[in-house]
């Protein structure tokens, strides 16, 4: 009875002074002849001190890891970063691009609608050149206007002649009238009756030649007026066509000039943004590929990093469960040799004693 108190003692003391864990196997189960006290403690201690340095080392490691691996998780996140930039960027760039292409489209339109525009003009040039070269044909070939002229020297010439034998009947009227007029004086006889008819006839003659040649003159001299006032007309309608039609090919072929010059500007443009347009895809791409490679890089070094850090886990686990048991069996080893040291002589250590060996033992 006083022995199993004795035990019971020895293990509370054990238990409230905090030295029942963890111990080698120095003291043999159940030996008769166990080692010295300072020998077990200090292999005890060796063995302590290798656990802990060992424990140090594995804690300073994964605290290592640790700090690498937040080291990897921010690189990764300013990587991130970077690539959710990158990718703002590209979006804008892309939206810079397809506003490029829709301006590109609008101004192809334009192109086209200019290349339509210049057509028709030029057509239309044409269509007056050719319009032009007709008229001038037409003036060329037409011999109605000389006709018209000489036929103006001939109406004039006959007019001129017309007034000469006008002048000469009249002559001959006043002459017959004179001679007419001596007769009737001079013979009161009207022996030569039929002489005078016939001068009367031919004077009746006379007059109506006269007066048909002056109603010729008239008529002539009227269609001279018509035909001059004519040809100043058809003159002056001319010459107003041409001055419209050169001043027409004027402005067109400003247009034209214009348009040209509007067409080279826009080419210009256009050769400068798909330029442009062509140096931001290949920045995209290069900025792209580059985070691509930074990123593989990151999430190489992290899953090594994760690797390390589980096989570390796994070691301390390891580590920690060989301690725990490792301690256990000391425990019990330790308690088994003092039950059978107080077995063997009770009266040997009190256990005030026993408590000053434990301590010396565990120090």
């Amino acid at each position: 009875m006083q022995r199993n108190t004795d035990q019971e003692k020895t293990s509370s003391v054990l238990k409230q002074n905090g030295y029942g864990g963890g111990a080698s196997q120095v003291i043999q189960k159940n030996g008769p002849h166990p080692l010295p006290v300072h020998y077990k403690g200090d292999a005890l201690v060796e063995e302590r001190a290798y656990f802990a340095s060992k424990q140090a080392s594995l804690e300073n490691e994964i605290k290592q890891l640790k700090q690498q691996l937040r080291c990897y998780s921010n690189k990764e996140d300013d990587t991130t970063r970077r690539l959710e930039d990158e990718n703002k960027r590209n979006e804008f760039l892309q939206q810079q691009l397809n506003e490029l292409k829709v301006d590109k489209e609008m101004v192809a339109t334009t192109m086209e609608e200019l290349h339509k525009e210049l057509s028709e003009k030029k057509a239309e040039l044409r269509c007056l050149q050719d319009e032009l070269s007709t008229r001038d044909n037409e003036r060329a070939s037409d011999g109605s206007l000389q006709s018209l002229r000489s036929m103006v020297m001939a109406l004039q010439k006959e007019n001129s002649d017309l007034k000469i034998a006008k002048g000469s009947l009249y002559e001959e009227l006043v002459n017959m009238e004179s001679t007419t007029q001596k007769v009737d004086n001079s013979t009161s006889d009207v022996d030569n009756f039929s002489d005078v008819e016939k001068v009367k006839d031919e004077m009746a003659s006379l007059k109506k030649a006269l007066q048909g040649a002056f109603h010729e003159r008239d008529r002539a001299l009227q269609n001279l007026s018509r035909l001059k006032q004519h040809l100043l007309d058809k003159d002056l309608e001319d010459q107003e066509k041409m001055d419209e039609d050169s001043k027409v090919i004027e402005e067109l072929r400003a247009i034209c000039e214009q348009q040209r010059a509007h067409i080279v500007q826009l080419e210009r443009a256009l050769k400068v943004e798909m330029t442009k347009q062509e140096e931001s895809k290949k920045t995209i791409n290069d900025e792209r590929s580059r985070s691509n490679e930074q990123i593989e890089d990151l999430q190489y070094k992290l899953a090594n990093c994760m690797n390390a850090l589980e096989s570390k886990d796994q070691e301390l686990l390891n580590l920690q469960s060989a301690l725990g048991q490792y301690y256990a069996e000391s425990e019990a080893k330790v308690i088994g040799t003092f039950q059978t040291i107080l077995a063997l002589n009770p009266n040997v250590l009190y256990l005030q004693d026993f408590s000053l060996i434990f301590v010396h033992f565990y120090i």
